[in-house]
């Protein structure tokens, strides 16, 4: 991984942090300009990396999440979720897919979309859902 990699990933976590702390009061500055860069217009509430692979995706205040890839630096896929709540946003055994809790209209729901296309899979209606093998 060149230099320029190493800092756009820990630039893009950094931000991430920063703003998660904004969301949750601890700090006082404004939201870093930053953030428009790295292509989310909110603040970033969670972050997590890919269990098996070079990703990270993030998740902002709207319920947009961006998966990255840490080697280019790239936006794989933006995925808008249309819910009152995103309650978390995981990747799966093998990062083919995000598996995102939601709450709509009241009722928890599990969402799967596909990280390489960003289309939704499966809704799993107030079940539990888990993807048994990529």
């Amino acid at each position: 991984m060149n230099s320029s990699r190493l800092v756009f990933l820990f630039s893009l976590l950094f931000l991430a942090q920063v703003t998660q702390g904004i969301c949750q009061g601890k700090w006082t500055y404004e939201i870093p300009t930053q953030v428009v860069n790295i292509g989310h217009q909110w603040p970033i509430v969670s972050q997590k990396f890919g269990n098996v692979t070079d990703r990270l995706m993030t998740l902002d205040t709207k319920g947009i999440i961006k998966v990255w890839d840490m080697e280019s630096g790239g936006n794989l896929v933006t995925i808008t979720v249309a819910a009152e709540s995103v309650l978390d946003v995981e990747f799966s055994a093998m990062d083919n897919y995000l598996l995102v809790y939601i709450i709509s209209s009241g009722t928890k729901n599990t969402l799967i979309y596909s990280v390489t296309s960003g289309d939704l899979e499966l809704d799993a209606m107030g079940e539990e859902a888990s993807i048994s093998s990529d």
